[in-house]
């Protein structure tokens, strides 16, 4: 990642707007980062609660604290909780085709900055990011399904089958007119083709004490 010195932020390139195409082909979509700053609220010292301290403090220190939380701060009424810097001052741009490759040590920030760069970040953004042009805000009411963040940690329900899941997943995201039944079920068998999962797609996702298809094949 290059560091912009220019004073004009953002190259020029990263400013113009870029038309998304109106079919569903693929869509080339520019990410630049200046300046990005990601902070977190700092709880300070993390006291590890054990089962006679919950009993006792089930109507007492902890919920002074609770109140706290969610009834003076959002008034006003105390400080703010100090915030911890995470990531400090990046700048760089990912055209069109490129793969921007990050690495870093645990606890370094990566995946602070992968959901950034996703707009999916739920901690305090500064700076200035944009998708092909627009801000990471307009992005995200417009274009939100454009971009999309995969943990390490796979969600699914264990119980499910890989093609249940397919079908579910599409139920959820197609528009209304294309959630026919008998659509679903040949998108999803195209899907499993694809990520070559058509194998399974009759097995269960499986996860934690039950068993299912592979760590390779749950990721895709």
């Amino acid at each position: 990642m290059a560091k912009d010195t220019s004073n004009s932020g953002l190259p020029a390139y990263s400013q113009q707007n870029v038309m998304f195409p109106t079919s569903r082909e693929s869509r080339p979509i520019p990410l630049a980062f200046s300046n990005l700053t990601i902070s977190a609220p700092d709880p300070g010292v993390v006291t590890v609660k054990t089962l006679p301290r919950a009993i006792i403090n089930t109507f007492g220190y902890d919920q002074v604290f609770w109140l706290i939380r969610n009834v003076r701060q959002p008034l006003y009424l105390v400080k703010p909780p100090k915030h911890k810097t995470l990531l400090h001052d990046f700048t760089g741009l990912v055209r069109p085709g490129e793969m921007l490759l990050v690495l870093g040590r645990p606890g370094s920030g990566c995946s602070t900055f992968l959901r950034a760069a996703a707009n999916r970040s739920s901690l305090r953004v500064t700076g200035d990011i944009r998708f092909a042009g627009l801000s990471h805000t307009q992005f995200y009411e417009k274009h939100s399904r454009e971009t999309i963040y995969l943990p390490e940690e796979d969600k699914h329900i264990p119980t499910l089958t890989v093609r249940q899941t397919l079908e579910f997943a599409l139920r959820m995201s197609l528009l209304e007119k294309e959630r026919g039944a008998g659509n679903i079920r040949e998108i999803a068998k195209t899907l499993a083709t694809m990520f070559g999962l058509e194998h399974a797609l009759d097995t269960a996702v499986g996860g934690g004490s039950i068993p299912g298809v592979s760590g390779g094949e749950r990721k895709r």
